[in-house]
């Protein structure tokens, strides 16, 4: 539907990486050599043609999307249920389309691959077309849907009502947490390895298990995540926050059911 050559590739695309962290690096190695690996869902090194190539087809798989949930609300309409049905779309991630010369996704959290989608369509909202500027979480998701029906959560539930920032009232979270396990080991890590990154409103900080390097980003001032601060002295004393601040959000995001009821031995 789409034809690649009108494609423009992403801005990210020739950044020009400074301090490019070791696992980017060894995608690039392995596109370089042809080694890349294509197999599956993981991420991979491409270059501009494989870039527009896929940016067109996913345009095509978008379009697609439009059509089917055009087909769903007509549906809705037909059966006179429009006026009382909540419709959310979102997705479970993003995706790279070039971001950084990569493709699928990955344990790099990149804003194009951790930024997802989210619309949240209410008939009987009172305020219409609300663009929240705030963090928000997946985690979010559930908890505003039982809010939404006017139920509650169970014990242990993770993630705050996002309904005060779909009625323009919300402000959004200081920051979010990113938790992964990788169960096959590649970009130079061992399998089963782990990933946590803290994401605020104007850093990201991202720490790798098993190594000693990390990736450190100011979002406000490098939007395309293209100068890795963490070797720079100067920016040593928000590194520390920022990794006092990922310890603090994993513990107040850590399990708390079943809840204990009494002393244990």
């Amino acid at each position: 539907m789409y034809d690649p050559r009108t494609i423009s590739l992403p801005s990210s695309f020739s950044v020009g990486e400074r301090s490019i962290p070791p696992h980017l690096q060894k995608l690039y190695e392995e596109r370089n050599l042809n080694k890349s690996n294509r197999d599956g869902q993981r991420t991979f090194a491409v270059t501009e043609r494989e870039t527009r190539e896929a940016i067109a087809l996913t345009y095509g798989m978008i379009t697609m999307i439009d059509d089917a949930i055009g087909a769903i609300l007509a549906r809705l309409e037909r059966l006179g249920l429009a006026s009382e049905t909540v419709v959310v779309f979102t997705s479970d991630h993003g995706d790279f389309m070039g971001d950084h010369q990569l493709l699928l996704k990955g344990a790099l959290h990149y804003r194009g691959l951790v930024r997802v989608p989210f619309i949240w369509s209410d008939p009987s909202a009172a305020i219409k077309g609300t663009v929240g500027s705030g963090l928000y979480s997946t985690l979010d998701i559930a908890s505003s849907i039982l809010d939404r029906a006017g139920l509650a959560g169970h014990n242990g539930m993770q993630g705050t009502t996002l309904i005060p920032a779909i009625e323009g009232h919300g402000t959004g979270c200081d920051s979010l947490l990113i938790e992964e396990h990788q169960r096959r080991g590649y970009m130079g890590f061992a399998n089963n390895f782990r990933a946590r990154s803290l994401i605020t409103r104007d850093h990201r900080l991202t720490l790798y298990q098993g190594v000693e390097w990390g990736e450190l980003y100011n979002l406000t001032n490098d939007p395309e995540e293209s100068m890795n601060l963490w070797e720079d002295r100067g920016s040593r004393s928000i590194r520390r926050k920022l990794t006092e601040g990922l310890a603090r959000k994993m513990m107040d995001l850590a399990e708390t059911s079943p809840l204990a009821t009494h002393h244990g031995p």
